[in-house]
């Protein structure tokens, strides 16, 4: 599992940005929801890409993790 905060690179479009999501479908897909900077107001652009596109640029920082919201499960690590 790629840590929430990680800067990726999709290696077919080049788009980059940090991992905020991610989701684990039946058949075993893994995708990322990548967001980028925001580059008008402050709307970011995000992407779901799966997990074998991605290359990691650079490690989690810290600030951009929250713990989650009370009652709300936390996600077994794969």
């Amino acid at each position: 599992m790629i840590p929430f905060g990680t800067r990726v690179k999709d290696n077919i479009t080049g788009f980059e940005g940090k991992v905020m999501a991610y989701t684990v479908y039946m058949n075993g897909c893994v995708r990322y929801l990548v967001e980028a900077k925001a580059t008008v107001g402050n709307n970011g652009v995000e992407a779901w890409i799966d997990e074998q596109r991605l290359t990691v640029k650079s490690e989690a920082t810290a600030g951009g993790q929250r713990a989650a919201p009370r009652g709300m499960p936390i996600p077994p690590k794969l």
